[in-house]
């Protein structure tokens, strides 16, 4: 669960995302259909842009589901939090876009290739690559593809569920993160 630190930080960044809105500024809300197919994974993602070509994102995801097929339990929990800011090379909302911010995921995995089961917290910095295609007024479509590379402390047990502690440590990371083909709603 987050801490009453990462929650207060989420509130204020919330809380101040409507002062710095001006009459330039465009606020944007969407979610990523491939991101539902990693387990049924809810997200969303919320932006504001700054100028012609810099806008801010949050994004989140959340998934809490155990599986049980056929007597195997697997299951790829996670909390994860994400603040960006991407350079749009073309116009904010259409185009190309670069984005580079801070991430921050607990999580646990396990069960699905093997038995063992990975838990543990990861902070890091995200990238992603992208390209917006504007259907209508209002509606983007947006593909992009990223990867996030930081520290994790984790634990591995030997199953996923009532498994034998197995190892306790920390280490650097890197590995892919978004595979986007997301719907986004400008406004």
């Amino acid at each position: 669960m987050p801490t009453k630190k990462t929650i207060l930080i989420f509130i204020l960044l919330t809380a101040a995302t409507p002062t710095l809105r001006g009459a330039e500024n465009h606020i944007s809300i969407g979610t990523n259909t491939l991101g539902y197919l990693n387990f049924l994974t809810p997200n969303i993602t919320i932006g504001m842009s700054l100028s012609r070509h810099w806008s801010i994102h949050l994004e989140g995801r959340y998934n809490a589901f155990d599986w049980n097929i056929s007597s195997h339990p697997f299951q790829n929990k996670q909390l994860t939090g994400s603040l960006n800011a991407r350079y749009w090379s073309w116009y904010v909302y259409s185009g190309w876009f670069y984005s580079i911010g801070i991430q921050y995921s607990r999580y646990n995995h396990g069960g699905i290739i093997a038995p063992q089961t990975e838990e543990g917290d990861a902070i890091g910095i995200g990238f992603q690559a992208g390209y917006s295609l504007m259907l209508t007024k209002r509606i983007n479509m947006e593909f992009g593809l990223g990867g996030w590379g930081g520290w994790k402390k984790y634990k591995t047990y030997s199953a996923p569920r009532c498994g034998k502690l197995t190892a306790d440590s920390d280490k650097l990371f890197f590995m892919p993160n978004n595979i986007n083909i997301s719907i986004v709603y400008t406004f």
